[in-house]
């Protein structure tokens, strides 16, 4: 019998925050014309099987791909190109195309938070998201409790930047309160939601910071000095601690 998974009670409001694995072909490279061919042919995509080599165009191994059918998910048509006599395939299926787009990484990913069941409807993102191109926002969960959620993107959209502006821009526009509040304002305290951190551990063993932001201008000391002007800033929730690159 398949699994069906019940989700999470739909009366409960839940907000989406980017990360790379949602946008990219995988974590650490970007969708080319080889891999967006693969989402929607027969052929099974051939790579390099060397996690040295980081070029999407090699050639080497089938990646294979996961029976569905299968109660277990068997990987049908993974191996050397040498243990094959003819190359195997698979259905081709245009519905399998990958949400990033050619100008934008985010906009199409953005947009199927649109289509739910479950509320709030974009979960976080608005319209103005998918105008501007980038899933930056804020949201106060309650009005009469102090506390507002600020989500970034703080994600590589090429191999040399961060989306530093906008993220440090919805810091500065958002965050709603400075040391001169009046006594009939009460101050509102802020929690930021990112997928990068700030100079995690290097590792569970080793405790020596690892720097995440590539600079040259926006690098991890950059962005702690100026979260500290903001002293209603009560912290950080990043969901990685692994390097981008």
């Amino acid at each position: 019998m398949p699994f069906y998974a019940a989700g999470i009670n739909r009366d409960l409001p839940w907000y989406q925050a980017i990360g790379n694995h949602d946008q990219f072909w995988m974590g650490s490279q970007f969708e080319n014309t080889k891999t967006r061919k693969a989402h929607i042919g027969s052929a099974i995509l051939n790579l390099a099987d060397d996690p040295a080599n980081s070029d999407l165009d090699s050639t080497g191994d089938y990646m294979g791909v996961i029976d569905g059918k299968t109660v277990y998910g068997d990987i049908f048509g993974a191996g050397p190109v040498a243990d094959f006599t003819t190359p195997p395939a698979v259905v081709p299926d245009a519905s399998r195309h990958t949400l990033a787009g050619l100008t934008s990484t985010t906009v199409n990913w953005m947009s199927e938070f649109f289509k739910t069941t479950s509320n709030p409807v974009g979960h976080g993102f608005t319209q103005t998201n998918l105008d501007q191109g980038h899933a930056c926002y804020s949201f106060v969960p309650e009005s009469d409790i102090p506390i507002k959620f600020i989500v970034l993107d703080d994600t590589v959209k090429d191999r040399t930047r961060l989306t530093t502006p906008p993220a440090l821009s919805t810091i500065s526009d958002t965050n709603g309160w400075s040391a001169s509040s009046t006594p009939d304002r009460l101050p509102i305290n802020s929690w930021i939601a990112a997928h990068v951190p700030i100079l995690p551990q290097s590792s569970l063993t080793d405790t020596t910071p690892y720097p995440m932001w590539p600079g040259p201008e926006y690098t991890d000391a950059y962005v702690l000095n100026m979260l500290h002007q903001y002293p209603n800033l009560i912290l950080w929730m990043a969901d990685t601690g692994t390097s981008m690159w």
